[in-house]
């Protein structure tokens, strides 16, 4: 298969359109020669959660970073992807796939038919591993975090996480920690990414965020930007968090420890 370059330099770079096309007309021509039968079937509209994956780990940050730009940009460059000997497998564009099946929706897909084509590696969604590779933008660290809360949890219970997008109500969140933690300072910048919640039994348990949710506590907001999630049932974090009586964000909460109102990562 053609070389991709993986240097650092361009590692985080997103594939537009006009990439992606240029990289299936380079793996048609390399394609051919190697198979008997390579037939163009063009665009198609697949599932992502269906998709096999022929690369054996996902990056975090760059993971966080096309979920980043999916939420907030429209970012939806189409994958490539042949359908061969027992299934569909994702050539190019692994990252776009697991963010398109978190959020629930279709992908487009270049594609190729090769009925002899039976890749080395072929894993699913929940087979794959998210590694965290080299050092993370600043810009990029909380979305990082929170894709791998997400594949944690996703990978310890065996299902695939829904996630969306949303503006949520303060007062009906509630906290997972029974005291605010430690900080970690966050490189300002214009996108403040959204807290981290998981969706339980119509609760918003935050997983990642505390501070920030208390941050606009005390300037008086009512509301904030959330990525939600879900895998339909009842985990380890939400049951400790009933447990030891947490309810609500309020002031007293909000003071359990030290909470210097700067930009910070909670």
């Amino acid at each position: 298969m053609p070389a991709k370059s993986t240097g650092s330099s361009n590692r985080l770079n997103l594939a537009t359109r006009d990439d992606v096309v240029r990289r299936f007309r380079e793996l048609t021509d390399f394609y051919k020669l190697l198979y008997k039968t390579v037939v163009i079937a063009g665009e198609r509209t697949l599932d992502p959660s269906t998709l096999y994956l022929t690369q054996a780990y996902l990056e975090s940050d760059k993971l966080g970073l096309v979920l980043r730009e999916t939420l907030l940009r429209g970012y939806d460059a189409p994958i490539i992807a042949v359908r061969g000997v027992d299934g569909v497998y994702v050539l190019d564009g692994h990252h776009r796939v697991l963010v398109n099946a978190w959020l629930g929706k279709s992908i487009v897909a270049l594609t190729l038919f090769i009925p002899e084509y039976k890749p080395k590696i072929k894993l699913s969604l929940l087979d794959v591993d998210v590694i965290n590779l080299g050092e993370t933008r600043g810009d990029l660290s909380t979305w990082k975090h929170i894709v791998n809360i997400i594949h944690f949890i996703e990978k310890h219970h065996k299902k695939l996480a829904k996630a969306w997008f949303q503006e949520v109500k303060i007062d009906t969140l509630v906290p997972t920690q029974p005291v605010l933690g430690d900080e970690t300072s966050r490189t300002a910048h214009q996108d403040e990414p959204p807290i981290l919640c998981y969706l339980y039994e119509g609760l918003c348990y935050v997983l990642d965020g505390h501070h920030r949710v208390c941050e606009a506590l005390l300037e008086h907001k009512s509301t904030m930007n959330a990525l939600v999630f879900t895998l339909g049932i009842e985990i380890g974090t939400l049951k400790t968090s009933r447990k030891i009586g947490l309810k609500k964000f309020d002031i007293d909460y909000c003071q359990s420890r030290d909470n210097p109102r700067s930009g910070t990562n909670g």
